[in-house]
C-alpha cells in the first residue's frame, strides 16, 4: 500500500438490483450480536476529520487544562434534552433513563448537576402507555430497571421539570468546570449519544449510564480505567469517588485522555475507516472484480450503473492529519462516465 489509498464507493442502492453486503451502522442498540459492521458516528467534527482534528486537540490541550481537578465543581454534570415522544416505551426509553438520571439532581444536589437545557418535557411514567404492548414494555422496565421513587415522583408532580431545568446554553468549555461528566443514552430509542465524542478530552472523570448500545471503539473502553458505569443503584457511591483526588481519579482522567488521543483522534478514525474498507475488500474478494477491467466493466453494464450519479470517490492518506486532503469524499464530475472511470482506475490508454 502506498502513501495514500483511493477507492470508489456506491453512493446509493439501485432499485433494479440487490447488493448482498452487510449493512454499515454507527451503533447497535442491543449490543454486538445485532447485525451490521460498526463504523465511527458522523458527529466527529460533523463528518469533517480535519475539523475534528483541530477541535479535539483544542479540547484536550486547552479546554481540559483550564482548571485543575481540585478547582472544579465536585458534581457530575450533564445537559441535554428530555423529550416526551409518547410513541411507545421503546422509543421513549432513552428519555426515561435521562429522567431517571436527572432525578438524582433532586435527590443528591451536592453530587449531581444533571439538567435539561432545551426540549424539556416529561411523560408521566407512573402511568402505563395506552396499548397493551406498551403496558407490557413499561411493566418490564419497572421489574428490570428497579426504578427508584424519586423518578416516579418527578414525573407525576406538576411542573416538576423546573426542578431539573437550565435555561442557559452551556458550551463544551463549560463542561470542563466539573470533575465528572455524564454520558446518557440518546433521546430516541435509547441509542448512543454524540456528546461522548468530546468528553474524553475534557480532563474530567467520564461517567457512562449503564446501557446495552455499543459503538465501534467500545471494546477499548475499560470500566475503572477509562470511565465509570453509573446507574440509579450505584450513583451515590460512584459520585462520591470524585469528591477527593485519589489514584483512582488520576487513573480515570488519564484513561479518558488516552482515549481522546489514541482511540477517537482524527487520524485514528481515518485509519479505522481505511482498515474497514481493506477488510471488506479482502473478505468479499472484491479484487476478483475491482482488479479486473473486463469484469468490472461487465458489472457496470449488467447493473446499468450511472458512474457519475451512483459513485463517490474516497481518498485516505497515510500519516497524521495535517491538511484538508487527508481524507475527502467527493461525487464524481459529470464527465466521469463508467468508461472514463475504468480508464482512470486501470490507467488504460
Amino acid at each position: 500500500m502506498g502513501p495514500s489509498w483511493r477507492i470508489f464507493c456506491s453512493s446509493k442502492k439501485k432499485k433494479n438490483y440487490t447488493v448482498h453486503m452487510p449493512i454499515v451502522v454507527i451503533s447497535k442498540i442491543h449490543g454486538y450480536t445485532q447485525k451490521g459492521i460498526l463504523v465511527p458516528n458522523v458527529y466527529f467534527g460533523k463528518g469533517d476529520l480535519l475539523k475534528w482534528h483541530y477541535e479535539s486537540r483544542f479540547l484536550w490541550k486547552t479546554v481540559g487544562r483550564k482548571l485543575a481537578f481540585e478547582e472544579r465543581d465536585k458534581r457530575i454534570f450533564w445537559r441535554g434534552a428530555i423529550l416526551n415522544l409518547n410513541q411507545g416505551c421503546e422509543l421513549d426509553r432513552g428519555n426515561f433513563e435521562r429522567l431517571e438520571a436527572a432525578s438524582l439532581t433532586v435527590k443528591y444536589p451536592r453530587l449531581f448537576d444533571i439538567r435539561c437545557h432545551h426540549s424539556c418535557s416529561i411523560h408521566n411514567y407512573s402511568l402505563p402507555y395506552r396499548t397493551s404492548k406498551n403496558k407490557e414494555c413499561y411493566a418490564s422496565w419497572q421489574k428490570n430497571m428497579k426504578v427508584h421513587a424519586t423518578t416516579i415522583n418527578l414525573s407525576t408532580v406538576p411542573n416538576a421539570i423546573r426542578l431539573v431545568q437550565d435555561d442557559e446554553y452551556r458550551d463544551d468549555s463549560y463542561f470542563a468546570n466539573y470533575r465528572g461528566v455524564l454520558s446518557l443514552p440518546g433521546k430516541i430509542s435509547d441509542g448512543y449519544s454524540k456528546s461522548l465524542n468530546k468528553y474524553w478530552g475534557l480532563g474530567a472523570v467520564v461517567f457512562i449510564w449503564q446501557h446495552e448500545y455499543v459503538e465501534f471503539y467500545y471494546p477499548q473502553l475499560i470500566p475503572g480505567k477509562t470511565h465509570l458505569i453509573l446507574n440509579s443503584t450505584n450513583a451515590l457511591d460512584q459520585a462520591s469517588l470524585i469528591l477527593n483526588r485519589s489514584s483512582t481519579v488520576d487513573t480515570l482522567i488519564q484513561g479518558a485522555l488516552n482515549t481522546a488521543k489514541s482511540v477517537v483522534c482524527a487520524s485514528c478514525l481515518a485509519l479505522y475507516l481505511k482498515d474497514f474498507f481493506i477488510s471488506m475488500r479482502k473478505h468479499f474478494r472484491m479484487d476478483l472484480v475491482f482488479d479486473n477491467a473486463a469484469a468490472l466493466n461487465k458489472v457496470f453494464q449488467q447493473s446499468q450503473i450511472n458512474c457519475h450519479k451512483d459513485f463517490v470517490e474516497l481518498f485516505i492518506a497515510d500519516g497524521p492529519i495535517k491538511k484538508h486532503n487527508h481524507l475527502k469524499m467527493r461525487t464524481l464530475p459529470p464527465a466521469a462516465s463508467c468508461k472514463a472511470l475504468l480508464r482512470d482506475y486501470f490507467k488504460l490508454s
